[in-house]
């Protein structure tokens, strides 16, 4: 039997399923208070300011690439949208690129990035981290001259260190989410060349035994110094006690070591841009730079991280792009566009169920998103008990239904994010429903 409401009913609910829905507010409040509402262009369009939420903020301190013992202390820049009255927003960690020799959080690329990102509704943070390593000449820390590594462990070395550095910025967000207003439950990472294979790495380079031989013990660099075992994947810069897990990554021209640290449709989610003719990042596989400077090794690209992703069911959107250049500048309006509108649909469609104690079996909720009309088909006939909340909390329909399939007319509310919570006898289920 069907039925159909295009305002709420006045009928009473039944004391039980009044309790299970009051029991699972308490969970669903909670729930709600975690995620901005969406719509109305949060997360794609410009709509905020920009404010400073800290400048040269030390997020941990770990032994300097150079092999002199010493300690470096890495920092990061952080802002978020002014204006904002959301708590809980998600984060998008920027990493900066130069080569693991150049550069830092100040580099024009990923600030730039960070205010268009913050204005659209997320907190931002533009890290520096280890980079470095040694060279016929020293420590490569710049590009005076010829990027050329010591040896063929060098360069990953310096890779595995700034994976090493990025994971503990996650994890220091996670421990200070509260002072920082952010969601840990979406955490994203992205940059540019080596701030690409970064983000790379922190995704899908998360067990043990996917360590890269370079990153054990090697012999004296240039007969002057020990390289040491660069310890666990995870480094040991800092809250330990919290995961380094991520969402997903926005990687711009970025390689990776290994295709098989991708594991399948659990890992964190990717947005790719890569030129097929990037002259310093090989867009299927070979040494940066083209080969032009000994002593790199072969890393895979795009296109096989692509395949990858494909082949195990990762959730990704790659953009080959027709270029031979290595800069974010040409394609800056593309990037911020995808990217914008990607994680937009990762935030947005994300469940946010606090409790299930129904068996998503026993109902199915359609379309979702919803522009008009909601159709809830049961297992079963019987009487449900529905309350359908916005994005803030406050009720904005209750019904006391009977029948197999119900459908509520929503096309007059506002667009945005709601909890819908059915209520069956001693169970219940609530599903995040999206108008728009």
């Amino acid at each position: 039997m069907k039925q159909s409401f295009t305002h709420p009913a006045p009928g009473q609910l039944s004391a039980k399923g009044l309790f299970v829905i009051l029991l699972f507010l308490v969970f669903a409040v909670e729930v709600f208070s975690q995620v901005c509402p969406c719509g109305n262009g949060r997360y794609t369009q410009s709509i905020f300011g920009r404010v400073s939420l800290g400048a040269n903020v030390q997020y941990t301190q770990n032994a300097s690439p150079n092999f002199d013992g010493s300690v470096e202390h890495e920092t990061m820049d952080i802002w978020g949208p002014a204006g904002d009255n959301c708590t809980k927003r998600p984060l998008i960690i920027w990493v900066h690129g130069g080569g693991f020799a150049q550069m830092d959080k100040t580099a024009p690329d990923v600030v730039a990035m960070c205010d268009t990102f913050a204005r659209r509704g997320f907190v931002v943070a533009s890290i520096d981290y280890r980079d470095d390593y040694w060279g016929p000449w020293g420590p490569v820390n710049d590009f005076s001259m010829n990027p050329t590594p010591y040896d063929n462990k060098e360069f990953t070395r310096a890779d595995y260190r700034a994976m090493q550095d990025a994971k503990c910025a996650v994890r220091f967000f996670k421990a200070n989410a509260a002072q920082y207003g952010i969601d840990t439950n979406f955490i994203f990472m992205g940059g540019t060349s080596a701030g690409a294979w970064t983000s790379l790495m922190v995704a899908y380079l998360d067990k043990a035994s996917e360590k890269p031989a370079e990153a054990y013990a090697q012999s004296l660099v240039a007969g002057m110094y020990a390289r040491p075992d660069l310890g666990s994947v995870e480094g040991n810069g800092g809250w330990s006690n919290y995961s380094s897990k991520i969402k997903g990554i926005i990687s711009c021209w970025g390689a990776i070591p290994d295709t098989a640290f991708i594991d399948g449709p659990n890992d964190p989610a990717a947005i790719i841009f890569h030129e097929y003719g990037d002259p310093v990042v090989n867009y299927y596989y070979g040494p940066p730079f083209q080969g032009q400077y000994p002593n790199f090794n072969s890393y895979w690209g795009t296109h096989y991280i692509d395949m990858q992703m494909q082949n195990v069911g990762t959730v990704h959107k790659t953009f080959p792009i027709n270029g031979s250049q290595h800069a974010l500048y040409p394609y800056r309006a593309l990037v911020t566009a995808e990217v914008s509108y990607f994680l937009d649909s990762i935030i947005c469609s994300s469940v946010m169920t606090g409790v299930d104690e129904m068996s998503s079996g026993e109902v199915s909720i359609y379309p979702n998103p919803c522009s008009d009309l909601l159709t809830i088909a049961l297992a079963d006939a019987g009487q449900r008990d529905i309350i359908l909340f916005s994005s803030l909390g406050a009720e904005v329909g209750r019904w006391a239904a009977e029948g197999d399939m119900i459908s509520i007319a929503v096309g007059s509310l506002p667009r945005g994010i709601y909890l819908l919570v059915i209520g069956d006898g001693d169970k219940a289920l609530s599903k995040k429903i999206i108008l728009q």
